[in-house]
């Protein structure tokens, strides 16, 4: 028998933090990788572009911080898909959270194995101050990251 396993896998993370502009849709950057199996995640883009065919799950989590507490109003995460919004996640922020709040999304999309890639986009509503995607530069686990693998079976 052979082994089966959940690759392509990868899981990069920003080790550093990404200024936003207000209220606008905007490419989330994955400049580091704790995990790139097959090297189908490319850093220099922070796209991720499966050259085999299949279903995969994907996972995302962007932690935002504004410089004003309690200054939230929108927040969302999207899946680009060539190009376009495939998955995305809403939230209207309650305006006792403080200066920071992490938005997730997550889904299972079907790629192609030649062309197909997707992108992470976000944006986020504050009513003062200015706002940033956080990056750690030590640590994958912490506040922003992405990671995916190819289901078996599906």
């Amino acid at each position: 028998s052979s082994l089966v396993t959940n690759t392509p896998a990868f899981m990069a993370y920003k080790n550093a933090d990404q200024t936003l502009s207000d209220a606008t849709n905007t490419k989330i950057t994955f400049p580091a990788t704790y995990l790139n199996v097959e090297s189908y995640f490319d850093t220099s883009n922070s796209r991720f572009t499966p050259l085999v065919a299949g279903k995969y799950y994907l996972q995302c989590t962007v932690t935002y911080e504004c410089g004003s507490a309690n200054a939230y109003n929108n927040s969302e995460l999207k899946f680009y898909v060539n190009g376009s919004t495939t998955y995305w996640e809403q939230a209207t922020i309650p305006n006792n959270n403080g200066n920071r709040f992490s938005e997730k999304i997550s889904g299972i999309i079907d790629f192609n194995g030649t062309t197909d890639y997707v992108e992470v986009y976000g944006a986020h509503d504050v009513s003062t101050g200015t706002t940033k995607a956080k990056g750690h530069a030590t640590n994958y686990r912490a506040f922003s990251y992405w990671s995916g693998y190819k289901l078996i079976g599906a």
